[in-house]
């Protein structure tokens, strides 16, 4: 080996020593801060002493007593260490009590707020309608609520569904059905199950529900069209009165491009809907920086005279975009306001908000009873709100002579039927829905012909 070779071979040996001693420092370096980490973790951490997990209520009540295991310790033990998590926020659960006592003062805030704004238009009883006095309109208001008290019943007697003929979404049940369970299926009705309970008012005699005769709404609905305004939820609605009304499908190119589609030819009746999600009072959609639609809230323009001028009847909703009370109660004022300003003449019906349903997938039947206040307040997505806000809008509404259908009391006990998957909202169409075309039905033939003049 030359001299040249020799330095270079001393070099690499030299600059091996310096990395590996380089290295040995940064490992005793680190060793020693986990070492300090350790023996600090040891000195202050507690065990928590309920094995629950942080997302179940403590049920300890509920368990019977047992003998404390025999652990020796050599300190006393540390108070339980609260979770500080950001994506589990903490909630106080009202007592029923409290929440029903917050439910009244909700309800008489907005009517009380709803009156004094609405008070200038001097409504008296249903605008739009044949119902004219206020008497009138509140034995209207106690039948409605008659028609949406009572009860799902199991019928397996076989008889005509309502046939879906639009949006394949809405067909999600009927597919899996036919994949999965129609030829295991020996009922003799070879339905899904959920298609087989009838919704029954508590005192038939008092208010029966008549069977939908597409002839007879037509003459009912004395050539008003209707304007269906909510968010993407209401459009359940929009497909539910097309499946209702005609005997073919309609071209809808999804919920933010639908046209006026026809109801009843004659006389004519022609429905549209115009995607909303909070019923808001804009004249134009608004935009973020950049010019861009803001579309995470779709607030498509309703209340102009080009729009509203043309349609007698609105049908509306909101509630799946929530807000807190108040700014659900001042824009619902508002919007009310608004329409009364524009068409005092015009029929209002608001329909309630259901609750959503977690794993809805597992349910395979109705409740019997609606859900309690506390397990209202275990929803997710304020859903437990809904019924406090459904009080809220029905005082508003009425106070704008409008009616109010309360189909959430139905629809509350029907965690069977949704789409299922991810959407626990929404159900197939046919299934629950139909009871809500029942009851709209059975709505505009309570309130009776207006003067059919006004619409020709």
């Amino acid at each position: 080996m030359d001299q040249r070779q020799l330095r270079t071979s001393r070099r690499s040996t030299l600059r091996f020593i310096i990395y590996a001693v380089f290295i040995f420092l940064v490992y005793r370096l680190l060793a020693s801060f986990w070492v300090n980490d350790a023996e600090e973790f040891k000195d202050t951490y507690t065990p928590p002493a309920s094995n629950n997990a942080p997302h179940q209520p403590d049920r300890n009540e509920n368990v019977k007593d047992m003998p404390a295991p025999d652990f020796e310790t050599k300190e006393e033990s540390q108070p339980e260490q609260e979770l500080n998590l950001p994506w589990y926020p903490k909630q106080t659960k009202l007592s029923t009590a409290d929440r029903i006592e917050l439910e009244l003062k909700a309800s008489k805030l907005a009517r009380d707020e709803a009156l004094e704004v609405l008070s200038q238009f001097n409504i008296e009883g249903i605008p739009g309608t044949a119902v004219k006095t206020h008497e009138e309109a509140q034995t209207i208001y106690a039948k409605l609520d008659c028609f949406t008290q009572g009860s799902w019943v199991y019928n397996p007697t076989p008889r005509e569904l309502l046939i879906h003929l639009q949006e394949s979404l809405y067909s999600k049940c009927d597919k899996r059905y036919e994949r999965d369970y129609k030829e295991t299926d020996t009922s003799e009705w070879k339905v899904r199950n959920e298609l087989k309970y009838i919704w029954t008012p508590l005192d038939r005699s008092q208010c029966p529900l008549i069977p939908v005769d597409k002839s007879n709404w037509c003459d009912v609905m004395a050539r008003r069209h209707i304007l269906l305004v909510g968010d993407i939820l209401q459009f359940q609605m929009h497909e539910l009165l097309l499946d209702s009304f005609r005997d073919g499908p309609a071209v809808c190119y999804g919920e933010l491009n639908c046209k006026d589609h026809t109801l009843c030819s004659e006389p004519e009746v022609r429905m549209r809907y115009l995607r909303n999600d909070i019923l808001s009072v804009v004249r134009k959609n608004p935009e973020v920086p950049g010019g861009h639609p803001e579309m995470r809230v779709v607030q498509w323009p309703w209340i102009t005279s080009n729009v509203i001028g043309k349609y007698p009847v609105l049908i509306l909703n909101r509630g799946a975009s929530y807000v807190d009370d108040d700014m659900f109660r001042t824009q619902l004022i508002d919007t009310m306001r608004i329409i009364r300003g524009a068409q005092m003449d015009h029929l209002i019906i608001y329909r309630s908000t259901p609750i959503g349903h977690p794993d809805c997938d597992s349910a395979t039947a109705p409740l019997e009873v609606r859900p309690t206040e506390s397990e209202l307040q275990d929803l997710p997505y304020h859903w437990g709100d809904y019924k406090r806000q459904n009080l809220i809008a029905k005082e508003i509404v009425q106070a704008a002579g409008g009616v109010f259908i309360d189909v959430a009391q139905m629809t509350d006990l029907r965690p069977d039927g949704h789409i299922g998957g991810q959407d626990c909202m929404r159900y197939c169409i046919p299934g629950p829905l139909d009871a809500w075309a029942d009851i709209l039905y059975n709505v505009f033939l309570l309130l009776g012909k207006p003067d059919s003049s006004k619409f020709t």
